[in-house]
């Protein structure tokens, strides 16, 4: 890979983030695509399944032979992560817990669309046009477009009132300083649980 320079590290990192983050939707899509069509029990088993593989292939990852999974991994990965593949081992435990701790697959849904559409646009939006800091690292733009796309992915499905609070929650609970990818499904699958 080739090594960034100080002019070119900007666009890199960028880009870097533009793929991270449309992998994001189509993993969320792929989940609601299992639970849509195969139900909870289905997705509960995807998710072991994601998890196992995902365990093997940064243990594999470690080894000369399988050396290029790490390099692949490294293309969708943050500085700040320790792991190869954390983000997408954190984005499976978050469709995780809602899957267990939540037995209506329409909440559940809703939880998995509030992740995959408010987290990954708060990203794009706030890497294209974000101009106004609130958070460390948040913008009020990013917030805003993950707030309007999960809004408008929610209402597609529940009553207006209830998109609306659940992605006005999911877009609070994105903003704390704790993993989103757990926090956001699991605060959204409360919100549809005691809303909807």
């Amino acid at each position: 890979m080739k090594k960034a320079t100080p002019k070119t590290a900007k666009p890199l990192r960028k880009a870097h983030e533009l793929h991270r983050q449309w992998l994001h939707i189509l993993a969320g899509l792929l989940h609601v695509a299992v639970l849509g069509v195969g139900g909870l029990e289905a997705l509960r088993w995807f998710v072991v399944l994601e998890i196992a593989g995902g365990l093997l292939l940064v243990a594999l990852s470690h080894h000369k032979v399988f050396a290029f999974l790490k390099e692949i991994l490294s293309h969708v990965q943050r500085r700040k992560e320790q792991l190869p593949g954390e983000g997408a081992f954190f984005f499976v435990m978050g469709v995780g817990v809602v899957a267990w701790l939540f037995s209506n697959e329409t909440n559940i849904l809703g939880a998995i669309i509030a992740l995959t559409f408010q987290d990954a646009f708060s990203t794009l939006v706030g890497l294209h046009w974000g101009k106004t800091p609130i958070m460390e690292r948040k913008s009020l733009e990013g917030a805003v477009g993950g707030f309007v796309m999960a809004f408008i992915a929610l209402a597609l499905i529940f009553s207006i009132p209830i998109a609306l609070a659940v992605a006005l929650v999911a877009t609070l609970v994105e903003l704390l300083p704790i993993n989103d990818s757990i926090s956001i499904p699991l605060a959204a699958g409360i919100i549809l649980h005691l809303l909807a």
